[in-house]
C-alpha cells in the first residue's frame, strides 16, 4: 500500500511479537507457534519487503531524506522480522524465496546514497540489520547460504576500507567485522587465504580498527573504570577494536605464519613511529601492545596463540619503560593497555623481573593488576608491603576511584599475603573502616563491597593471629560500623558482618566483651535465621559465641570445672 507510516506501525508491533523466537528454548509448542506465524505472515512480509525495496530505488533517485527515512524504517523492520522467523530453523518458505531476499540484501549493501541521505544513519542501520541476517545464515544454514557467500563478502568489504567517525558507520563496521570473523573461522576461510587478501585485510582493516577511536577516548574520559572492565572482561556489545581482535585471531587460526609475519612488521612500524614522536604517536605504541595481546600465546589458553616475538624482550623494551615512567599521569590510556598486558601475561614474566618493578613506585602505580599478586609469597612482598598498601590506600582517594573494585581487590590480595604489623595495621584498619562507613550510605557496588570485607578479614586474620593484643583495637574500630549494619538493617552486608564477628570471637579470650551482648540477642532471633544468605555465616559464629560464653561461665564458677 501507499500508507508507509501505517505499515511501519504494524511491522514494529510484529517485530516485537516475533522477537520471542530469537532466544526462546526450542520446543514443539514453540515450533507450532512459529508455524502459525509463518503461515499467516511470511508471504505478506515478502510482499511488503519487495514493495519497500522498489520504493527505495525510486525515492533514492530524488535523494529526499524525508521521503526515504520511512522506507528505510520499513525495510529495517522487515529485516528484523526475517531474523526472528529464521532463528530456530530455516523455514521452507524462506528457503524457497531465498533468492529474492538475498538479491535485495545485496542491493542494500552495494548501493551508495547521497550524503544528505547517509547523514542520519538510517541506511547504515539497514545494512547492519542485513549483516546480522547474513551472519545468522552463515552460522546456522551455511550449506544453503554458501552460494551467496563470496558476493556478500565482497559487498561488505568496502565498508571497512574507509575510516569514519560516524556513529552509525562505526556500529555497521562492528557488525561487518563480526560477519567476516564468522567466515574466517569457517570452512570458507580460503576467501581470505591469498597473500594479497591477507595483507589487505590485516593492513587496511584490522590494524586501523585496532587503533584507539574517538569514542574509546570519550568512554575512557567518561568512566575509565568501566572502560577498563569492558576492555579486559568484555561485554554484550563489542567495540570495533575488540571485533578487530577477534577477526585477527580467526585468521590466525588457519594462517598463523602469514598473520605472524604481517603483524610483526606492523608492530615494528608502530613502535618506530612512537620512537620518532613519543608525544603525538603514543596511540601507535598502544596499538602495537594491543596486537601482541590479541595474538601472542597465553598460558593455559586452549588452542594456543600466534607468537609475534620474544615475550621477555618485548616486556623489557616496551612495557617496562612505561611502568617506570616518572610521569605516570601522561597518556593514561596507554598505561591502561600496559597494565592489561601485565595482567594477560603475568605467568610468562619472570618473577625477578616483576619484583624489580616494586621498589619506589608512586601512588599512581596502584593497579599492577591484583592477579599478579597471587604469584608472590610473603617473603617477596614484605619488604614493599607498607609502601604498596599506602599507595593503594592513597589511590582510593583519587577522583572516581573511591569505589574502584580493581584497587580494592589488589589491596585485598596484598593484605592476604603480606605479614604486616605495627602502625600500618592500625592505619589500614582505620582506612577500611572509614570506607565501609561511607559505602553503608549507598551500597551499590557489590564487587567493591565484597573485596572491602575480604580485605578487612585479611587484616584481622593475619595481624590478629600474630598478635592477639590487637583484638581489642579491632573491636573498638569495627564494632560501631558492624552495629550500624545490624541496627540499620543493611541486609546485603549482614552475611559479611557475621563473618567478621566470627573472626573476632574466634580470636577473643574469656571473658567475652560486653560489646557482644547485642550480637547474642540477634543470634537468638528467629528473624535472623529466616534470612537464607546469613545462615552459612550464622552457624560458625553461633558455635564460637556459645563456646566462648561457656568458657567464660566456667572461669567464673570453678565448682563446675571438670577436674
Amino acid at each position: 500500500t501507499g500508507d508507509i507510516a501505517g505499515t511501519n506501525s504494524l511491522l514494529a508491533a510484529a517485530a516485537s511479537l516475533f522477537s520471542r523466537f530469537r532466544n526462546a528454548f526450542d520446543s514443539n509448542a514453540l515450533r507450532l507457534d512459529l508455524k502459525y506465524c509463518l503461515d499467516s505472515f511470511a508471504a505478506s512480509l515478502l510482499e511488503v519487503f519487495l514493495f519497500a525495496s522498489s520504493r527505495l530505488q525510486e525515492a533514492a533517485a530524488r535523494a529526499n531524506p524525508l521521503e526515504l527515512l520511512p522506507v528505510f524504517e520499513c525495510l529495517c523492520h522487515c529485516s528484523e522480522i526475517f531474523y526472528s522467523l529464521n532463528s530456530i530453523d530455516l523455514p521452507e518458505f524462506f528457503e524457497d524465496h531465498m533468492q529474492q531476499w538475498m538479491t535485495q540484501f545485496r542491493a542494500f549493501l552495494t548501493t551508495s546514497y547521497p550524503l544528505t541521505v547517509e547523514a542520519d544513519g538510517a541506511a547504515d542501520a539497514l545494512r547492519a540489520a542485513v549483516c546480522d541476517n547474513l551472519q545468522l545464515y552463515m552460522e546456522k544454514y551455511e550449506e544453503d547460504f554458501k552460494v551467496y557467500l563470496k558476493e556478500f563478502v565482497e559487498a561488505v568489504w568496502g565498508f571497512l576500507m574507509v575510516q569514519t567517525a560516524s556513529p552509525s558507520r562505526l556500529q555497521l563496521a562492528v557488525t561487518v567485522v563480526r560477519l567476516l570473523t564468522t567466515v574466517a573461522e569457517s570452512v570458507h576461510h580460503a576467501l581470505f587465504g591469498s597473500p594479497e587478501a591477507m595483507k589487505q585485510i590485516c593492513n587496511s582493516v584490522i590494524v586501523p580498527n585496532l587503533r584507539l577511536q574517538d569514542e574509546d577516548e570519550e568512554s575512557f574520559e567518561g568512566n575509565w573504570v568501566e572502560y577498563v572492565r569492558h576492555d579486559s572482561e568484555g561485554s554484550d556489545s563489542d567495540t570495533l577494536r575488540q571485533a578487530a581482535c577477534r577477526l585477527l585471531r580467526g585468521l590466525a587460526a588457519n594462517y598463523q605464519d602469514q598473520v605472524s609475519a604481517l603483524v610483526s612488521a606492523q608492530i615494528q612500524q608502530m613502535l618506530a613511529a612512537y620512537t620518532a614522536d613519543r608525544a603525538n604517536n603514543w596511540k601507535e605504541k598502544d596499538a602495537a601492545i594491543y596486537l601482541v595481546i590479541a595474538l601472542m600465546q597465553k598460558p593455559g589458553a586452549t588452542g594456543g596463540g600466534t607468537p609475534v616475538g620474544d615475550m621477555e624482550s618485548f616486556f623489557t623494551s616496551v612495557i617496562v619503560p612505561e611502568l617506570q615512567a616518572p610521569d605516570w599521569q601522561s597518556e593514561p590510556m596507554l598505561k591502561a593497555t600496559v597494565l592489561r598486558f601485565l595482567k594477560e601475561f603475568r605467568d610468562q614474566i619472570p618473577k625477578a623481573t616483576a619484583l624489580a618493578l616494586l621498589p619506589g613506585r608512586s601512588p599512581s602505580t596502584r593497579v599492577e593488576h591484583s592477579d599478579q599478586v597471587q604469584r608472590y609469597v610473603a617473603a617477596d612482598i614484605n619488604p614493599f608491603a607498607p609502601q604498596i598498601i599506602q599507595n593503594l590506600s592513597t589511590a582510593l582517594s583519587f577522583p572516581d576511584s573511591h569505589e574502584n573494585p580493581y584497587l580494592m581487590k589488589c589491596l585485598m590480595r596484598v593484605l592476604g599475603i603480606a605479614d604486616i604489623a605495627g602502625q600500618i595495621v592500625h592505619e589500614i584498619t582505620a582506612r577500611l573502616v572509614g570506607i565501609l562507613m561511607l559505602v553503608c550510605n549507598n551500597p551499590n557496588n557489590p564487587d567493591f563491597n565484597h573485596y572491602l570485607f575480604e580485605a578487612l578479614a585479611a587484616v584481622i586474620g593475619g595481624a590478629g593471629e600474630q598478635d592477639p593484643a590487637l583484638v581489642p583495637a579491632f573491636e573498638a574500630s569495627l564494632f560501631p560500623v558492624l552495629q550500624r549494619i545490624l541496627v540499620e538493617d543493611i541486609s546485603e552486608f549482614w552475611p559479611y558482618a557475621f563473618q567478621i564477628f566470627a573472626q573476632l570471637v574466634n580470636l577473643s579470650r574469656p571473658p567475652l566483651s560486653q560489646n557482644y551482648m547485642q550480637l547474642f540477642g540477634i543470634l537468638l532471633s528467629n528473624a535472623t535465621w529466616d534470612r537464607p544468605p546469613c545462615v552459612p555465616a550464622l552457624e560458625p559464629i553461633s558455635l564460637e559465641v556459645f563456646a566462648l560464653l561457656f568458657k567464660t561461665f566456667l572461669s567464673k564458677d570453678e565448682s563446675l570445672q571438670v577436674a
